[in-house]
């Protein structure tokens, strides 16, 4: 699968990847709150964020898998 391939080509761990992605979304998430009036910033954040949800799926699954 695409986490599968993306960690490999790293050289890391499944986990680790999993684990930076959310991180990688968190800041994503904060960015776009503190820069929520330009809009070429949050439409940015926003297809990098679908990005990570394609190698990772939703971030609501991934941040279910963390507890």
């Amino acid at each position: 699968n695409n986490k599968s391939k993306a960690a490999k080509d790293m050289g890391i761990s499944r986990e680790a990847l999993r684990k930076k992605m959310i991180a990688g979304r968190a800041v994503l998430d904060e960015l776009q709150k503190t820069h929520s009036d330009n809009k070429d910033a949050v439409r940015a954040m926003e297809e990098l964020k679908q990005g990570i949800d394609e190698v990772d799926g939703p971030v609501a699954d991934t941040e279910k898998k963390v507890a």
